[in-house]
């Protein structure tokens, strides 16, 4: 077992208990909107902890390798993955855009800033797979220790504590004033 795995089980478990957390915001949300963002917020979440545990990126991504080798277009690939690529990028961002206007309709920016923040760690988890390793030397770089997608899921799975702590605060003290 490799130092990378073991950071990919520690931050799935992790992850895990922060989606417990922002169930709990989710679920105490008088705001409908509000609550689906919360709730989109804890299932993408989710889903990344899965795939980052069972390496679902890596296996997909060797997959379509292997076939591509085998089907003999593998040396002329790199068109097709950058049209996926941009595919993938322009539908993370309408759905972004989505959960954006649902959360500024909703009044929560929070819920907001958690949603971006997840949006940060899935485009690296689904640009590493398509693009079948041409970006992990990019995204491999080590700085302190730390490669620049290890980097990416921790900052932004501690923003997500951070947003979500504060979005529970406030509805304890909303509770507390009513």
């Amino acid at each position: 077992m490799t130092v990378v795995f073991a950071s990919d089980r520690l931050w799935s478990g992790v992850a895990l208990v922060v989606v417990a957390l922002i169930a709990v915001v989710a679920l105490r949300c008088r705001d409908v909107r509000e609550r689906r963002v919360w709730i989109v917020v804890g299932v993408v979440l989710m889903f990344l902890a899965f795939s980052r545990y069972f390496h679902i990126a890596s296996k997909v991504s060797s997959r379509f390798r292997r076939r591509a080798r085998f089907d003999g277009w593998y040396e002329d690939r790199r068109l097709l993955q950058m049209i996926i690529v941009v595919l993938v990028a322009l539908a993370l961002v309408a759905a972004l855009a989505a959960v954006v206007v649902s959360s500024v309709r909703a009044g929560s920016r929070l819920a907001m800033v958690a949603a971006v923040a997840v949006a940060v760690p899935v485009t690296v988890e689904l640009v590493r797979m398509v693009s079948w390793h041409w970006s992990d030397t990019v995204l491999s770089h080590q700085l302190a220790g730390v490669t620049i997608a290890d980097a990416s899921r921790w900052i932004a799975l501690i923003v997500v504590v951070a947003v979500t702590w504060w979005a529970l605060r406030a509805q304890m003290q909303r509770v507390d004033l009513d």
